[in-house]
């Protein structure tokens, strides 16, 4: 178990790096060459984009959002972009505030033309409305100067429904959706022996006539088809895996090996950046194993840690199983544990 956790806690130290380098990364100087912005966000690629950085502890965002973009004058401006409400206490909202945003004051303005180049930047809600439709005006007239208007890209309904109380699924366009995905992994299996007995005479006993006990280390692997659902910082994940289980018998160097078809099912959250944390259950049943195995069902609880770059992912963690494989009527109980590390490829 201790080298367990000197391996687990080295994934935990690695993974953090990765975050680290990721935010030291997101703190440099803008590139103008790179699309810093989602194009799951964009409505239409031809048109200017506006991006107002908000939060919802944020008053006068929301006077902005009720009063201001509800002008007539303002409305029609509006229409004409791709309006990206960016909530900076979520993602992509806190990565592109970093890049975009000399402060963290919201509400926050920067109008782009098509190549996501910027050509105009607000800070702090106004009541002038003139001067906010100045603001949208001439980012308009700057990427299509003496050419016909923007066309209108969003219809005052749609608006209205982008500018409501739940502009974050409306206008980040970052919905809940579904993903599928494929991935393949290593295990670092173990199952050993002990009594059941609540007696510690009758356990030491116990343990003094074990003619196996595989709580030796073996290696593993695993492949999985992944289906997921994404909503705001929470990922619900599951699907079917195929995985190999067992252990080593430290005394003769003898593996035991089973090997399972599954259905995991985990529940992730986000904790920092692309960094999350998630925990589930899976079922599983045995489909080869040798004959001390009296139990051919399975149950584990999950717990692990993720690196998630959609459409890359790469976790690690440990499960525990609940099952005796032995069977109830066995003296003695045998539970699967895994050590795994994934990687998974997800697409639409």
């Amino acid at each position: 178990m201790k080298g367990f956790s000197h391996i687990l806690l080295s994934i935990i130290l690695c993974l953090l790096f990765a975050a680290n380098l990721q935010s030291a990364s997101a703190q440099t100087p803008l590139d103008e060459k790179v699309k810093h912005v989602p194009m799951e966000l964009i409505q239409n690629p031809d048109n200017p984009i506006l991006l107002m950085f908000t939060a919802s502890w944020c008053a006068p965002c929301h006077k902005m959002r009720s009063v201001m973009f509800k002008k007539e004058s303002i409305s029609l401006l509006l229409r004409k972009y791709n309006l990206v409400l960016l909530d900076v206490d979520s993602q992509p909202g806190s990565d592109l505030q970093r890049i975009y945003c000399e402060d963290r004051i919201v509400p926050y303005y920067v109008v782009l033309d098509k190549e996501q180049n910027v050509l105009r930047k607000m800070r702090g809600a106004t009541d002038d409305e003139r001067e906010f439709a100045d603001f949208l005006s001439s980012g308009i007239e700057e990427i299509r100067p003496g050419m016909p208007a923007v066309q209108d890209i969003v219809t005052q309904e749609q608006l209205e429904i982008l500018t409501g109380e739940d502009y974050k699924a409306a206008t980040s366009r970052l919905k809940a959706k579904w993903s599928f995905g494929v991935g393949i992994g290593g295990l670092l299996s173990t199952m050993p022996f002990s009594s059941r007995s609540m007696f510690a005479e009758e356990r030491a006993s116990a343990a003094d006539t074990l003619k196996t006990n595989y709580k030796g280390i073996k290696l593993g692997w695993s492949t999985s088809a992944l289906l997921r659902y994404t909503f705001y910082k929470t990922t619900f994940e599951t699907g079917v895996s195929f995985m190999t289980a067992g252990g080593r018998d430290t005394r003769n160097n003898e593996n035991y090996n089973s090997y399972y078809i599954g259905i995991p099912v985990d529940l992730h959250f986000n904790i920092w950046h692309n960094l999350k944390a998630g925990a589930g259950v899976s079922a599983m049943y045995m489909l080869k194993g040798s004959e001390i195995a009296k139990n051919r069902f399975d149950a584990g609880l999950r717990l692990k840690l993720l690196w998630d770059a959609y459409p890359f992912c790469v976790s690690a963690g440990w499960q525990h199983g609940f099952v005796n494989i032995l069977g109830v009527e066995s003296p003695l109980r045998a539970r699967n544990n895994h050590f795994f590390v994934n990687f998974a490829f997800y697409f639409n």
